[in-house]
């Protein structure tokens, strides 16, 4: 049977064997061991046997960095055909982008109670050293966008909460803009958070974040949000600061 696979290099077409079950009692078996129907030996001496669509590994990151970066998935279509000269449609660098999105957030939400956890079997504050000169920095901010699904209050619109921390280690001076009094500055680490959702569950993400950032570490920490700019004591810290 024929496969058309698609990798950053281009297309590569070969022929291999495909064995299909002979009893339904097989084809069941195949099933709980993520097959659907069909086995291809080659596809799986390759490693590809499971690899959802039709592109190597590499390619659905290439795929899903410019669904991210780009405006619309047709947009993420035209920059990929302009760029590594393949043909991918939009409907799927969508299917590919959701795919990954998802990986990538369990990942997160694993990591992200795994820290919360720790908190929660404590006492809600954690005693750190706040051994390290410098400045930790942990920014958040919201914006609404309108979906096509209404939630519990039959409201389509949703927040999308974002959260950024990075170390005044990471902040490098470029010098002023165009000659003038406007400094210009480079982070070149940083952390995000993001979440759509309650504010309790973008917190544990939030906390996961800083807590990859050195947080707990830094003896000044900073928040920066719509309420102005706050910098927390140390010592003691309470982690219902991530929940505000």
């Amino acid at each position: 049977m024929p496969k058309r696979y698609l990798t950053l290099t281009g297309p590569i077409s070969f022929a291999r064997k495909v064995l299909v079950p002979a009893t339904e009692a097989d084809k069941e078996r195949l099933g709980t061991l993520g097959y659907p129907g069909t086995v291809a030996p080659l596809d799986m001496a390759l490693g590809i046997d499971k690899i959802p669509g039709k592109m190597s590994l590499p390619l659905m990151l290439e795929t899903a960095y410019w669904a991210q970066d780009q405006g619309s998935y047709q947009e993420a279509e035209d920059q990929i055909r302009r760029t590594l000269h393949l043909d991918v449609g939009d409907d799927t660098v969508r299917k590919v982008a959701n795919l990954v999105g998802a990986i990538v957030f369990m990942h997160d939400q694993r990591r992200a109670d795994e820290a919360y956890r720790i908190l929660a079997e404590g006492s809600g504050t954690l005693d750190f050293p706040y051994d390290r000169d410098g400045v930790l920095y942990i920014e958040m901010d919201g914006a609404a966008f309108n979906t096509r699904h209404p939630g519990r209050d039959d409201s389509t619109w949703r927040e999308n909460k974002l959260g950024i921390v990075f170390s005044s280690d990471a902040v490098h001076f470029l010098g002023c803009e165009d000659g003038g009094d406007v400094e210009k500055f480079y982070i070149d680490r940083k952390e995000y958070a993001d979440y759509i959702g309650s504010s309790h569950e973008f917190g544990k993400h939030l906390f996961s974040a800083a807590l990859r950032s050195g947080y707990r570490t830094y003896r000044r920490t900073v928040i920066i949000s719509l309420c102005g700019i706050v910098e927390i004591p140390k010592m003691v810290v309470t982690f219902s600061l991530f929940w505000l």
